[in-house]
């Protein structure tokens, strides 16, 4: 038995049960509609402490989610709790993964207040977009790539309509749309027009480096319920583009985006090939992983940065949940390629990440020093940084698809929805 098993199960006997207690105690009171639905709690049976404690931090990360979702489907992007005021910094990529997020809380706990204002918000996302004035089968939104990135905004808006339980033809319609936008982006090498044919935006940073791969998981997803050859050819040949590109200058954006698409795409054709570029991937990503260290303790289970092509001891935050959600995809090829080795190594490693998030996680434990009215706000939320208690849309959807895809797919929890979409 490992180091880590034993101190995961010490973790889950001491600090993962006082965090379950708190999750399972706070009643954050929502901001519209009534309470959360008790009916609605699903009850697994057989899990031990640690997998329980996960399994109620991603239920209230989904309760925060839906309680900042407002009337007219927007959310309200985050809070900066020291000085009580609402964040500034909104745009239709947070607003798309916010409703990304609540469509996979509503797919994988079975709840239908969650798909209801998930599809709310998705409908009003669409309402910012438009057809191509020369192809009506072509949307994308409205605000040129200069102001919001029109690729990863379209990526974002397909893996939503794609998670909810029950899209109807209506939004499937324009996820198709969407897909075809997509399409048309992308260059005869197999690349993606990340700008739409203008400049990088001003501040844009790494994480541009993501969005192929975000746009090649969104045509597998896609895929899945509306199947058409060139999907598959699209994302194959967008798939090797960018490993070989990342093989070339390695970034935590592009392999933490391309793991996830790698793995769709390798279930879907079986090519060992994908299997060995996610591997490749995977194992890289594991290496960055901070293990245990008395002098930086809270650093434990997150992953080291980069910056071009560089890795950068730095201190890590809430973007850990994107190689948590990487590495939970690796398993599901390695448990594919009978690679029980890996699978090991990577389900330890997503263990250890999704330990560090629930530290970066608002409960009713450690808010009690704000006033009564203002905890709701917050509790559930997973605030950036050991060093910065701000709370924004994307931090807290990245860190609940992190913890469902660990819980459907490593631990093999069962999905609670009827129509579950993309098993």
């Amino acid at each position: 038995m490992s180091a880590w098993t034993h101190q995961r199960w010490f973790l889950a006997a001491i600090g993962m049960l006082g965090l379950c207690a708190a999750l399972h105690a706070q009643a954050p009171k929502p901001e519209r509609g009534g309470p959360p639905d008790d009916a609605e709690v699903i009850e697994v049976p057989n899990l031990h402490p640690f997998q329980r404690a996960l399994y109620l931090s991603s239920r209230s990360g989904a309760e925060w989610l839906w309680n900042s979702n407002r009337p007219d489907g927007v959310f309200v992007p985050g809070h900066i709790p020291s000085l009580n005021v609402v964040l500034e910094d909104d745009d239709l990529l947070l607003q798309a993964r916010g409703a990304y997020g609540l469509a996979r809380s509503a797919n994988f706990h079975g709840s239908e207040r969650y798909a209801v204002r998930a599809r709310q918000a998705i409908l009003s996302l669409l309402a910012s977009t438009k057809t191509d004035p020369d192809d009506a089968k072509v949307r994308f939104s409205v605000p040129p790539s200069s102001q919001v990135n029109r690729l990863a905004a379209a990526s974002w808006m397909v893996l939503a309509i794609q998670e909810l339980p029950e899209p109807g033809q209506d939004l499937l319609d324009q996820s198709e749309e969407l897909c075809n936008y997509l399409r048309k982006q992308q260059k005869p090498d197999g690349s993606f027009d990340i700008w739409d044919g203008g400049e990088p935006a001003s501040g844009a940073g790494e994480v541009q480096l993501g969005y192929p791969g975000l746009a090649i998981l969104a045509l597998l997803r896609s895929q899945a319920r509306q199947p058409a050859q060139w999907k598959l050819q699209a994302a194959r040949a967008g798939f090797e583009r960018e490993h070989k590109a990342w093989l070339q200058s390695k970034s935590v954006q592009v392999a933490a985006s391309l793991t996830p698409a790698g793995t769709e795409l390798f279930l879907a054709t079986k090519e060992r090939p994908i299997a060995d570029a996610v591997f490749e991937m995977g194992d890289w990503l594991c290496g960055l992983q901070y293990g245990a260290n008395p002098r930086r303790a809270l650093w434990q289970g997150g992953f080291r940065s980069t910056h071009k092509g560089q890795v950068v001891e730095s201190p890590p935050g809430a973007e850990a949940s994107h190689c948590a959600e990487a590495l939970a995809d690796a398993c599901r090829v390695a448990r594919a390629a009978v690679d029980l080795q890996r699978f090991a190594r990577y389900r330890e490693a997503t263990e250890r990440s999704l330990h560090f998030l629930t530290t970066l996680q608002y409960t009713a434990a450690n808010t009690r020093h704000f006033v009564d009215w203002y905890q709701p706000r917050l509790i559930g939320a997973f605030y950036l940084s050991h060093q910065d208690g701000k709370v924004r849309i994307d931090s807290t959807q990245a860190a609940v698809c992190g913890l469902t895809q660990y819980l459907r797919h490593v631990a093999q929890l069962p999905v609670s929805s009827k129509h579950a979409a993309n098993p």
